[in-house]
């Protein structure tokens, strides 16, 4: 975690609201020793001390609020005020409008304020269910292509932009430029569901003006109208870009081709659900023969099919497995190819030794299953369509690798099974988000307490500790596992510190739609 201390004048210019013009060095720092000397330590200790809570969880909290610790220590004295604003405006994410509006106007107010935003989030934006009617909302201008790119040219360190399909009706060609020319530190963009005319059109006459050497995450998940031509413009001049999400867009394999910087080297990539890849050979071209996607780098791999359409034949699967580079591979999603099955499985297990996600819901019901128990890593599995009886998940949890922490069931079952599973005194719990998901899960669990805890996740009561009167949300267990499970390529560069969050998403990057895109469809 890299260090964002305040120069001593951000301090003083916080502390007082203005800024203290000094003629030499000795005075700035004779100021400095008389108005910030109410703590031994220096201020790179200070801040190392702020920013430890500031990415410290509170055990007792579902989702990390990380204002929470510094809202305490803002009321230590000055010096920690002053340290703890960077952090208080680093990281926006908004619900509602109004809260958008807030910080906007603040920002206004204090300009000096908009160089510690790093990012700004509407993945849990909603203006829904507050009672009002469209037209209503329409006349509301808290959050508009203005606002929006007013707060934009206000935070000119902006590290991510996460919108969502809530906001897709005020992204527009001056935001959309801005984005890519405008912001010299920017590294995430994730349009995650956007669609609709304003947001197809705003890429119409989208010029990347220069080699765009930050920008290494991009996400059209979902965009399903986006015009794919736009990424002629966009990845030719993104030399560095390491995560591209392109899940259920209409791009085509030669375009995209043509389209990806050579010199870039790929970590994550999605092309789930592409109907309009094109045809076997171009999309076979793009995977093997291009660099960018070929390489050992490569650590995420998405390439869902949509089962009705026969995009890839055993054949096919075969050579691609055998002539893919990508050995240090952690995630590999094929569901929906009918035709994969056991040889498929022995060519996997040898060249992706490192895999812990393994998604094959298609796989042929007569292939032998224990042959992954040679992947040491393995964590999760999905073979929905193959587990869609009581007696199959028994026999492949009764045979399944010890590494497996979890698997993916057929949906129909969640109502035929009992929420808790022994086999061979090992416990699994169902699990499918507490009715929201499309998608069921089943995961080991310690003891049927333990089981309860995650239940009780998704419980919305609130507790307060008798003692100290501080608010919680009780006792729980957050679902981890379905960190393996996502099918969405994280786009946040949040980092919270769980393990893996390099590969896989970490709890605190997907919440609200995001997490609905990933898990519930």
């Amino acid at each position: 975690m890299a260090t964002f201390a305040p120069s001593q004048q951000d301090l003083q210019t916080f502390f007082n609201g203005e800024t203290q013009i000094f003629e030499n060095a000795e005075d700035a720092q004779k100021y400095v020793q008389n108005h910030f000397s109410l703590t031994p330590f220096s201020v790179e200790i200070l801040d190392k001390i702020v920013e430890y809570a500031y990415y410290l969880d509170n055990p007792e909290k579902k989702h990390a609020n990380r204002n929470a610790n510094l809202k305490n220590l803002m009321l230590v004295n000055s010096t920690f005020y002053s340290l703890c604003m960077p952090y208080t405006y680093r990281y926006g994410s908004f619900v509602r409008s109004n809260m958008f509006y807030s910080f906007l106007l603040t920002l206004m107010k204090k300009p000096a304020l908009g160089k510690f935003v790093e990012g700004l989030d509407f993945q849990e934006f909603t203006a829904v269910g507050l009672g009002r009617s469209g037209r209503t909302l329409s006349q509301i201008q808290n959050l508009t292509e203005r606002t929006i790119l007013k707060c934009l040219e206000l935070t000119p360190n902006l590290k991510q932009f996460l919108s969502s399909e809530s906001i897709e009706g005020d992204i527009s060609p001056q935001i959309v430029h801005c984005l890519f020319n405008s912001l010299p530190k920017l590294e995430s963009i994730d349009f995650c569901g956007s669609s609709g005319f304003n947001f197809v059109h705003s890429f119409d006459n989208l010029s990347v003006l220069n080699m765009n050497y930050q920008i290494k995450r991009l996400s059209f998940h979902d965009c399903t109208d986006f015009n794919a031509k736009a990424l002629r413009g966009i990845l030719p001049r993104l030399p560095n870009l390491e995560r591209l999400d392109l899940t259920h867009t209409p791009v085509v394999a030669s375009d995209l081709a043509a389209g990806l910087n050579k010199n870039c080297r790929l970590t994550h990539i999605s092309l789930s659900k592409c109907s309009n890849i094109g045809a076997t050979h171009s999309f076979m071209n793009l995977l093997i023969n291009h660099p960018s996607i070929n390489n050992r780098d490569l650590v995420w791999l998405n390439l869902q099919n949509d089962y009705s359409v026969a995009l890839l034949k055993s054949e096919a699967i075969t050579y691609l497995l055998e002539h893919l580079k990508c050995t240090n591979l952690r995630y590999l999603n094929l569901n929906g190819y009918s035709e994969i099955n056991e040889s498929h499985l022995e060519i996997i297990t040898r060249r992706f030794p490192q895999l812990e996600s393994l998604s094959v819901s298609h796989l042929q019901k007569d292939s032998d299953f224990r042959i992954l128990g040679r992947l040491e890593n393995l964590k999760f599995v999905d073979l929905a369509s193959n587990l869609d009886t009581r007696p199959a998940v028994v026999e492949f949890l009764r045979d399944c690798p010890k590494t497996v922490v979890a698997i993916e069931i057929r949906d129909t079952l969640a109502d035929q099974l009992p929420e808790i599973l022994i086999v061979r005194d090992q416990m699994w719990r169902v699990h499918n988000s507490n009715g929201q998901s499309r998608r069921v899960w089943i995961h080991r669990v310690d003891s049927r307490n333990d089981a309860h805890l995650y239940d009780l996740f998704y419980d919305s009561r609130i507790f307060f500790n008798i003692e100290t009167g501080e608010q919680n949300d009780g006792e729980f267990k957050k679902p981890l596992f379905l960190k393996y499970a996502s099918h969405k390529v994280n786009c946040s560069s949040q980092l919270t510190g769980e393990d893996d969050e390099r590969v896989f998403p970490n709890s605190f990057c997907e919440r609200g739609l995001y997490r609905y895109y990933a898990l519930h469809r």
